[in-house]
């Protein structure tokens, strides 16, 4: 049986929110947000129920303190800006105000809207599978590493482009020996033994200790709205593109077990879920036509 509450502890957020209309025709407004949220449990959703991290746990539910941390669904920063911009051609616009009626139907009156996220990333738990290294559970499951560095690269070097992983594999090893109360600790090159011997304790790493890739959204439409004869009745025309730059999401979840040196810390896909008004997936493209009426 777990006694006590569970902690979940959140920073108040700063917000700092600038909007500006003083622009003809302009709309811009723009928000930061820094955020810190500490916990020792995997589920902090679930009111006073304790729920110990999936990884790393070898029964030490006690000893809570070892799993205070970041929690991975809160970002530590987020800046979100909303804009709009009335194109400056077409009747009561500042180029060809004199259009005819015709050709103002089809290039005047058009907009631009759209909404722009930078999101700092989620916080990730890099484990291993092998014994539990204090001894206390029998068979093999995912442990918490010993951690002998921070294990954030510089932003310059968290290149997931490239072949390397994004974060310092080399600051977490295996604490054990390669026999644990007669059972063979299996261990790969990915992460090393850090002892030569039972070292009866777990790995002193956290959950949640490695921040991965942030997000970079962009979502535009351009629109015009055509008076219709009828009373408070409209037409309107948009062309909606989500991530139009096609700027790639890494998958939220990444290898982050130190067992597999060959893809631990490499991100293999991309994310392609849609969350209005942000997409993370692949450069979407809709046309639209709507009637108000």
């Amino acid at each position: 049986m777990i006694r006590g509450k569970p902690l979940s502890k959140r920073q108040p957020p700063i917000y700092i929110t600038w909007v500006s209309c003083a622009l003809p025709h302009v709309f811009l407004s723009a928000g930061y947000t820094y955020m810190k949220n500490i916990t020792d449990v995997s589920n902090d959703f679930g009111g006073n129920t304790l729920t110990v991290p999936i990884v790393g746990t070898g029964g030490n539910c006690q000893r809570r303190e070892r799993f205070k941390s970041n929690t991975n669904f809160t970002p530590r920063q987020q800046f979100i800006v909303t804009y709009s911009y009335d194109l400056p051609v077409g009747r009561q616009r500042r180029f060809l105000p004199n259009m005819p009626a015709l050709l103002n139907g089809v290039l005047g009156g058009w907009g631009l809207v759209g909404v722009t996220q930078f999101q700092s990333g989620r916080y990730l738990t890099p484990f291993y599978t092998g014994l539990d290294p204090a001894g206390s559970t029998p068979g093999t499951a995912s442990q918490l590493p010993d951690r002998i560095g921070d294990g954030n690269l510089p932003r310059n070097q968290r290149n997931t482009f490239t072949s390397n992983p994004f974060f310092d594999t080399s600051a977490f090893q295996c604490p054990g020996g390669s026999v644990i109360n007669g059972q063979q600790n299996l261990l790969s090159a990915g992460c090393p033994q850090s002892t030569p011997q039972n070292v009866g304790r777990f790995g002193n790493s956290s959950p949640d200790i490695i921040q991965g890739p942030g997000i970079n959204t962009w979502n535009l439409a351009i629109a015009k709205k055509f008076n219709l004869p009828r009373e408070d009745t409209s037409l309107e025309l948009s062309c909606q593109m989500a991530n139009p730059w096609n700027h790639p999401s890494w998958e939220a979840s990444p290898n982050v077990n130190l067992s597999s040196p060959a893809t631990v810390g490499r991100y293999r896909d991309t994310r392609n879920d849609f969350i209005e008004p942000f997409s993370y997936g692949n450069r979407k493209i809709f046309l639209q036509v709507r009637i108000d009426f």
